[in-house]
This record gives structure tokens, sequence and C-alpha cells, in this order.
């Protein structure tokens, strides 16, 4: 059944997780926490603010939602952070990385796949065998649950490729959190992925921002889906960060 809160005014639910706080007290708690366990670093606060709350997506998954009429909306984000070389971008990610990885979580996008590899990639990751359920409980487990992948692109051109618009609507379908996601094959079998749930944290200078977006990616609906956040120097200069 979940619980329910509210954040802002706004009604939330969230499936096995329990709230004793105010929506504002959790939100300010979080971040307070977050930039204790960072410390201080050359990485620019705007950067290490969107990278917590991709960190906290990643972990909701579809646990918690706000109801906006007869659909939910999840937490998952797709946000690319930007700058010139040296702004400490993959320094940012890095630390969600880590972060994420110390909670034991495990479903990480290889940093660089073919279309094809992550689709596979992520029914797989989603087994219970793969995510070392025992083979007693599995028969007891609803297996209705999503199929969660979280993509930490260093490089976002990279994990992309140039100019990949197939790639590009992908993600940005399976942004929706659809009750299923199918992908015929032509020569092998087909991969249906139950609640594709996706989040990605990307890093890109503006030279490879253009190298990866064809030239009428505004036309479409990846643009109002990913977050674009930049910073143009690091925060501050350190020869040692804490």
């Amino acid at each position: 059944a979940g619980h329910s809160w509210s954040l802002n005014g706004y009604p939330m639910r969230s499936g096995g997780l329990s709230y004793e706080l105010e929506g504002e007290e959790v939100v300010e708690g979080f971040f307070r926490d977050y930039f204790a366990y960072v410390g201080n670093s050359e990485v620019p606060d705007i950067f290490h603010r969107w990278t917590a709350l991709s960190v906290a997506a990643a972990l909701l998954g579809r646990q918690a939602w706000f109801e906006f009429g007869p659909n939910n909306i999840y937490p998952n984000l797709l946000i690319l952070l930007q700058g010139p070389a040296a702004a400490r971008k993959s320094t940012a990610i890095k630390i969600g990385t880590r972060l994420l990885q110390r909670t034991g979580y495990t479903r990480f996008a290889s940093e660089r796949m073919s279309r094809q590899t992550f689709l596979d990639e992520m029914h797989r990751i989603n087994q219970p065998e793969t995510m070392g359920v025992p083979l007693e409980e599995q028969f007891d487990m609803d297996l209705d649950y999503p199929n969660e992948m979280t993509i930490h692109a260093l490089e976002f051109i990279d994990f992309i490729g140039q100019n990949d618009k197939d790639y590009l609507a992908l993600l940005t379908t399976l942004y929706d959190n659809l009750p299923q996601y199918a992908n015929p094959k032509m020569s092998s079998k087909s991969v249906v992925v139950r609640k594709p749930t996706i989040n990605l944290l990307g890093a890109a200078t503006p030279e490879n921002l253009n190298m990866a977006f064809p030239p009428n990616a505004m036309d479409t609906g990846t643009f109002s889906r990913i977050l674009f956040v930049y910073a143009d120097k690091v925060q501050r200069r350190m020869l040692i960060p804490d």
C-alpha cells in the first residue's frame, strides 16, 4: 500500500518507504548530508547538487511518485553536466558513482554500448539470478518489479555516439516509465523489458554536445526531458581537496 507524504504541498506516495519529517526537511537534510559527505572540493556546487539528486533518483527508482491525475510521475532524471574541459564534471559524477556503489547499487550501464546491447543488458542485470537472489526465494518473488539502469557517462559522446537519433529516441521513450518495452529482433529472441526505469548522469563539453545531438534534435522530445546543468569554471582552486 505504501505511505503518503507531501513535498511543498504536492501529494506523494512511496512503496515501502516511510518519512517522519515534512518534505522540505527531508530535502534540506539530504543536501546538507551530501555536501558534508563530499567536503570541500573544486567541483562547482551546482554539479554536486544535481549529482546528489541523480543518486537519490537511482535509489528511489519507482518506489516513490507524484500522483498526476491518472498517471504517476517518478523521480528518474536525465541530467547532463556541461562546461569546458577541467570544469570537474566527471569528478562530480565519480563521487556519485562511488556513493551509489557503497549502498550496494549495481545496475550501472557500461561506459560505451550499442543501443541493442543497452536493452539486452538492461534485461539481463535485472534478472533474479543476476541480482543474486537465491533460487528458493525466486519462487516467492513478485516478478512485476521495475527493470532499472543507471547511466553514468563521464563522456556522454562516448556513450551515445555522434548524431545517433535512434539511440536518443530510445532514451526519450524509456524515460517515460512505460509498463514495458518490447524490442523485436530479426534473427534472435526479442527482448521485453518490464517497467523500464532509467537514470542518466553524463558530462559533455559544448563541442561534444554539438556532436552528440543531430541538428534537428531541438524539434524532438529529447531536449524537453534532459536537464542541462552548466558551470564554466571550478568552484575554488585547491592544492589538496578534503
